[in-house]
């Protein structure tokens, strides 16, 4: 009779358990595939400002036809139809983190302090030099600036590949994402195909080697492949 108690009880505690992991799971389910508020970080292929001394005329992600065509206007349109209640904030860090990312500026910090994002996205690294990241952590200082923008709340990081290839920075982002259980994707394997850049479509090679409206589409899909994982 103590034998079949012991097991009831048991078996009643295993129940309540299973309840309560059933209850919470769509919470974390929730969390991840339909995070509310996103912040992407980027550069260039982010957003550009009109720069007539390159040709370039458009304040969206450079090469892009239009604004819509970038691939954070892609993902902003997406995710607007899945729920009209996400929000996308997204800045070009090119100057203000990339370029000196071991003394980045607090600006990032202050501009978005309040925002308090679910998911942060850095989708930068072109103005990276190889040679920065081996005196100084990258990782690190990315690290440091989610934990400052996420502001102790729980908050999912994904992170790309350079759109150039570059082996070392590459390396360095995907070691980074492993280390701090990140998202990662890789985009620079599109960089082979001539269809994903805008050459032949501008004069400046430094604006022509940007992706295409397909290169800016792909990026878009794997991103959000990434983000729906």
């Amino acid at each position: 009779m103590k034998k079949c108690c012991v097991f009831i009880t048991k078996l009643v505690l295993a129940l309540v358990l299973l309840i309560l992991q059933t209850s919470t799971h769509p919470q974390a389910t929730h969390l991840e595939l339909a995070p509310k508020k996103i912040l992407i970080l980027g550069n260039s292929i982010t957003k550009h400002l009109p720069d007539q001394s390159i040709g370039w005329n458009g304040n969206w992600g450079m090469a892009a036809s239009s604004e819509d065509k970038d691939y954070v206007h892609l993902l902003i349109k997406k995710m607007k139809i899945e729920d009209v209640s996400t929000e996308i904030r997204y800045s070009n860090v090119a100057q203000s983190f990339e370029r000196k990312f071991w003394v980045y500026d607090s600006s990032i910090v202050n501009e978005f302090k309040n925002y308090h994002p679910d998911l942060i996205i850095f989708r930068l690294g072109e103005n990276i030099k190889s040679d920065s990241t081996k005196k100084y952590s990258l990782c690190d200082n990315l690290l440091t600036l989610s934990d400052k923008l996420s502001s102790n709340k729980p908050t999912r990081i994904i992170i790309t590949s350079r759109f150039w290839p570059d082996k070392i920075i590459d390396t360095e982002m995907r070691n980074c994402a492993a280390t701090n259980k990140w998202g990662f994707v890789n985009i620079s394997d599109l960089f082979a195909h001539k269809q994903n850049t805008a050459q032949g479509k501008f004069i400046n090679n430094g604006v022509s080697i940007h992706p295409s409206d397909e290169g800016m589409e792909m990026i878009f899909l794997k991103i959000y492949a990434a983000i729906k994982n």
